[in-house]
């Protein structure tokens, strides 16, 4: 299943002639798929987005996620919470793109509600944020043809001369095993998918949590939070 996902977001790549995930291009990918992007609050809606949450009975989802989509005859819409960062927005579109574009739509409503499809839909935004070297060589063969053969002998030095660089890790009082990323506002365990392949992470220590005011994430550490 990941091997098809992992395809799945390399053909999406290479389809959107993709060179960098941004929140702007993947805005425009999904509206280009004619879906609109509603941004909504927790607390507050202006009046035509009131109407549409109450009218599609909304409410309990608008308190309950940050991000979900909607389909119906009529309506084509993926919600999204305002009060986020832009590194948040950019992973909870990418997510809602993977139902959008693995065709996760049946009987329901909203995306999400089969637990297979929510996993892909984690591992479609994990592969599409964070392609690995070869997702991303092979998508640039593809938009390159005429210097794939230069290519091709580049990756083969590249892969004969790569020399591992030691990690020096200071001896901190580390809060947990836990890790951010230099922007990022929340800490999240080592495999979350919104951190784990992330090329510049650091080991939360307590001085960290304190000096940037982390908060845990609300996906991989939900008990974190509620205390």
């Amino acid at each position: 299943m990941a091997n098809k996902i992992k395809k799945s977001a390399r053909r999406f790549l290479k389809e959107y002639k993709i060179k960098k995930v941004t929140l702007e291009r993947i805005s425009e990918i999904i509206k280009s798929q004619g879906y609109k992007i509603i941004r909504f609050g927790k607390a507050y809606n202006d009046e035509n987005t009131e109407i549409l949450i109450n009218g599609l009975e909304l409410n309990n989802y608008i308190q309950a996620y940050s991000a979900f989509t909607y389909t119906d005859d009529k309506y084509r819409l993926v919600f999204l919470e305002d009060n986020i960062s832009e590194e948040e927005a950019l992973i909870l579109l990418t997510h809602e793109e993977g139902h959008i574009y693995n065709k996760h739509f049946g009987e329901t409503v909203i995306a999400g509600k089969n637990t297979l499809h929510e996993f892909e839909a984690n591992e479609f935004s994990h592969y599409v944020l964070n392609p690995t070297f070869m997702v991303r060589f092979t998508t640039f063969i593809s938009r390159h043809k005429a210097v794939s053969t230069i290519s091709g002998i580049l990756l083969l030095l590249i892969i004969g001369g790569c020399i591992a660089t030691p990690i020096i890790l200071k001896q901190q009082s580390y809060y947990g095993n836990y890790y951010v990323s230099p922007s990022g506002t929340k800490f999240h365990e080592a495999e979350c998918f919104y951190i784990r392949d992330k090329k510049t992470k650091e080991r939360v220590t307590k001085d960290l949590v304190i000096e940037r005011d982390l908060e845990p994430c609300k996906v991989c550490l939900p008990e974190l939070r509620d205390e």
